[in-house]
């Protein structure tokens, strides 16, 4: 349609050849049209900065440069600054997405006369049939307020950068930090600039997981900066709304539950990381129990936080086995 606003999906591209054309032709298949695909090769050293050359010689929407590496957060934000369109979407180099990614995001904004619009990721394992296990419920509008809520308590969207869409101007005021775990440093941020934002319940963004992606990586101090992201969400919301520092356990829970089971450690660190912050868990273990907003996963593995690290390495093991 011509009255169709242009949308800019920004696309960060590092070390991704054999994963960067299934995504570059997801987009191009977008019911929504009136896209410009911005291909920001940050300084990869495979085959990926050709293929977005060659790429963009099949489709006039997309247009691509080549930057020297800056890591994600810096791609994103030139990608940003580069964009024509007064809306951005994000989008992963080695994920794809749906059809009516774009489309189901902009009507969504539009029925809501939201200032931003999110919809649910779906983690899906390369090789395999996807049956989503996300919790049913009909898109809704909300203050940020309660988009925090529905954000940091994970239960039915995230935090992710991805499978939301963003006026331009926004994200010029709050550009993405560098360092690990960029977006859950940034969202609360974007949301409380925000008066409306929509959730919606399309399941359009698979985020590819693969064989080899998810092993564990060896813990280095890089990887305790999440809990100084922590303790800056609390000033945040010390300041935003007091009633609201249950987010701040979560949070902090949500960060031990991916160092335990994402980082390799030998024995006697996981059990000084788990019991460091035990006592904080047992602490208002009660509250969070009888909280109607979380969901029975993240009760659960309070629990097994409240319990020993054997019982909690035992049970994940199998549950994940």
């Amino acid at each position: 349609m011509d009255d169709e606003k242009l949308i800019s999906l920004v696309v960060p591209v590092f070390n991704v050849e054999d994963y960067l054309q299934r995504c570059v032709e997801s987009l191009i298949a977008q019911t929504y049209k009136n896209i410009e695909i911005i291909l920001v090769d940050d300084g990869a050293t495979d085959k990926s900065g050709e293929m977005c050359d060659q790429l963009a010689l099949i489709d006039r929407r997309i247009v691509t440069f080549h930057k020297p590496n800056g890591g994600l957060s810096d791609a994103r934000n030139y990608g940003v600054d580069k964009a024509k369109g007064d809306y951005i979407i994000f989008v992963d180099s080695d994920d794809y997405v749906m059809p009516q990614y774009v489309e189901h995001l902009w009507e969504l904004k539009e029925q809501f006369q939201a200032d931003i619009a999110i919809n649910r990721v779906i983690r899906v394992q390369e090789g395999r049939k996807h049956t989503s296990k996300c919790e049913d419920y009909q898109s809704f509008c909300c203050d940020s307020r309660q988009a925090l809520i529905e954000v940091y308590t994970g239960r039915h969207v995230g935090w992710e950068a991805y499978a939301k869409i963003y006026p331009k101007e926004l994200l010029l005021k709050v550009p993405s930090p560098s360092g690990v775990q960029q977006d859950c440093a940034s969202m609360y941020k974007i949301i409380a600039e925000c008066r409306k934002i929509a959730i919606g319940n399309y399941e359009d963004y698979q985020y590819i997981t693969r064989e080899g992606s998810i092993l564990k990586s060896r813990l280095s101090p890089k990887h305790f900066r999440v809990f100084e992201i922590c303790e800056e969400f609390d000033d945040f919301i010390r300041g935003y709304d007091p009633t609201l520092r249950f987010l701040t356990s979560v949070l902090y829970q949500r960060q031990v539950i991916q160092m335990l089971n994402l980082q390799e450690m030998d024995e006697n660190s996981y059990n000084e990381i788990f019991k460091r912050y035990r006592g904080r868990f047992r602490k208002d273990a009660f509250s969070i129990m009888l909280n109607n907003q979380l969901s029975w996963q993240t009760k659960a593995y309070r629990i097994l936080l409240c319990s020993t690290p054997k019982v909690y390495r035992t049970v994940v093991k199998k549950a994940t086995s």
